[in-house]
């Protein structure tokens, strides 16, 4: 349950939502509080809702999954998840999820109806990735039912979702390497050092983006990436300002970049000849950016790529892989896992190892042979 402190003339009143009526507004519990200080006023909402969650206080008997779909969007996606995660889940909810239980009342949904739900996005034909994540949306939104007292227990426990095949990542080795290196001498400036920023990185579509002139430390050979570009529906190109993590990370880059990063940096500015009037965002100084100083979009990064791959007849791998190209690189050169953890900024070093765990198991067999061949060498001298 959540409430309210409103003021009422001299004294405040207590407003706590414990349910939705038939047609989806909710239905709320008033009282006066005895106390004409706001901060007092508000210990008093505690106690009121615990209260009333104590008597199980709940009016949800006619309230739909569809009307109480729209609450779970305003009061917990769109105020807890990102652009991109808020952008699926309005998506998967209307493609998929409210033509088969929008009509139907919240507290019948029991766990054999669940069933039966995801018996039907398998018969549409839907891939495992989709069912996965749209029952993923309907799990969300049951837990935060549960959380919030309109319901008891989770229809969705009991339901097991098949888990995608894992895919081995398709990555360039160092032959291939050599081909993309070659076939980039004959591109521009700013794709040479976008590319190369992302093999000797790791770094992320959204993360090159939002790359600044500021993040670029040339004298200690850093780059530090601390927000993200993203696309919001209805509203355009926007800075995230943390990583996929939440962390802030710091990317060391080899000399050889230095070089071009400087070449690239004295193209722009020298190309850079609109008034002040013409830039956008004049707080910032995007590396990759149009000529007015915005931001590319990631997903023209993927097309470019896309479109690059094809023109110069490379092996086609999609944009992202070149983050694992860099990952399988580094764990070929005996990097440490905790190195790549960071370079990469997943949240823990569990998750490197759930994504890389078969490059590492090859390169521990690469390192038993080197002891297989000094065991040879030493029967030959017996």
């Amino acid at each position: 349950m959540f409430g309210s402190v409103e003021k009422r003339g001299t004294s405040f009143r207590l407003r706590v939502t414990v349910g939705y009526n038939e047609i989806g507004n909710p239905i709320r519990k008033s009282k006066i509080a005895k106390s004409t200080n706001k901060n007092d006023a508000k210990k008093e909402l505690a106690l009121f809702i615990a209260e009333l969650e104590a008597d199980d206080y709940t009016e949800t008997t006619n309230v739909t999954f569809s009307a109480f779909s729209q609450d779970f969007l305003k009061q917990h996606v769109n105020k807890n998840l990102s652009p991109t995660t808020q952008a699926l889940y309005s998506s998967l909810l209307d493609l998929y999820i409210l033509p088969q239980l929008g009509g139907s009342k919240l507290i019948k949904i029991k766990t054999m109806h669940m069933l039966a739900f995801m018996d039907k996005l398998q018969e549409d034909g839907l891939s495992v990735y989709v069912i996965k994540n749209t029952m993923g949306v309907v799990r969300s939104l049951f837990t935060c039912a549960v959380k919030w007292r309109v319901l008891k227990k989770n229809p969705c426990d009991g339901v097991q979702v098949k888990k995608p095949q894992k895919k081995i990542q398709k990555v360039y080795d160092q032959e291939d390497l050599k081909k993309l290196f070659d076939a980039l001498k004959k591109e521009n400036l700013e794709w040479q050092l976008l590319i190369s920023i992302a093999i000797m990185t790791g770094a992320r579509q959204g993360e090159i983006a939002g790359l600044e002139w500021k993040h670029i430390d040339t004298k200690k050979r850093t780059i530090l990436f601390e927000q993200t570009i993203v696309e919001q529906p209805g509203i355009g190109v926007t800075i995230k300002k943390e990583l996929k993590n939440g962390k802030d990370k710091i990317v060391s880059y080899p000399e050889s970049l230095k070089s071009l990063i400087a070449r690239f940096k004295a193209q722009k500015f020298k190309d850079r000849d609109m008034t002040s009037d013409e830039i956008v965002w004049p707080e910032h100084s995007f590396i990759f950016s149009n000529r007015n100083g915005k931001p590319k979009r990631p997903d023209s990064i993927g097309h470019r790529w896309t479109a690059f791959v094809k023109r110069h007849e490379l092996d086609h791998i999609r944009f992202h892989d070149l983050r694992h190209t860099s990952a399988t690189l580094l764990i070929a050169n005996g990097v440490h896992a905790k190195i790549i953890q960071e370079r990469l900024g997943h949240a823990d070093i569990g998750t490197t190892m759930n994504v890389y765990g078969h490059v590492f198991r090859e390169a521990d067999q690469t390192a038993a042979e080197t002891f297989g061949g000094l065991l040879d060498a030493t029967k030959r001298k017996s």
